[in-house]
């Protein structure tokens, strides 16, 4: 931690924020940003945890940056686990689908296909976030209302799509929903819902606006 008040001055800086603007942000004197800034004083845990959110950032990256062994296993820690929900779902659709619709032919049971499209669904959300984990995307701002905004859309593409294969079971034990429910609010929506694209969208929409942006260079430094 002997390098914290070098960070602190360089996330600053790159983050384009005086140290009055700091300061506001997490609640102290800008004297005590100078302080830390100069080695005189230290920030404490607390104010630490806050100064990474400032920074879109953990508080090890904060510290240590990215070329910390934890710094390093926490950002493909993800990737991994995207890559291996992409590469079940990839599995499942041209190995498992297929088998289960040729035996939908000899029995007439669409039990199982319709679960293995369920869970097609649920693992193909992971696409986006792989590629934008990879890639290392980020959205280049951290304020309101566009992070809210996305999350708003990801729920409710996500919530629309779970719906459907939260209904379409109990539609089957009841045998059916009442006629004009089903031409009003059911099949309308069936054409939207079931697309595979819906899933894929929702799960983009949800990485971009979960995932935070590491500050990037800036013209603004104190005078």
């Amino acid at each position: 931690m002997k390098d914290i008040s070098k960070r602190i001055q360089q996330l600053r800086q790159q983050s384009g924020l005086t140290q009055e603007e700091l300061a506001n942000r997490l609640h102290v004197t800008r004297q005590a940003v100078s302080n830390w800034e100069n080695r005189k004083t230290r920030p404490d845990i607390d104010t630490l945890e806050a100064m990474a959110q400032v920074f879109g950032m953990d508080v090890v990256q904060l510290i240590y940056g990215d070329g910390s062994p934890l710094s390093r296993k926490n950002r493909w820690l993800p990737t991994i686990i995207y890559g291996g929900a992409v590469a079940v779902w990839l599995l499942l659709t041209f190995f498992a689908l297929p088998a289960a619709n040729e035996a939908l032919k000899r029995s007439y049971d669409g039990s199982l296909t319709a679960a293995l499209r369920c869970i097609c669904g649920v693992l193909s959300a992971a696409l986006c976030p792989l590629i934008f984990s990879v890639l290392q995307v980020r959205l280049p701002i951290q304020g309101k209302p566009l992070r809210p905004a996305l999350l708003a859309v990801g729920i409710l593409l996500a919530g629309l799509y779970a719906a459907w294969w939260m209904l379409w079971p109990i539609s089957i034990i009841l045998d059916g929903l009442p006629n004009w429910v089903q031409r009003r609010f059911v099949i309308p929506f069936i054409p939207v819902v079931v697309k595979p694209w819906l899933p894929i969208l929702s799960g983009g929409l949800l990485y971009l606006g979960i995932s935070r942006s590491k500050p990037g260079p800036s013209s603004m430094e104190d005078s």
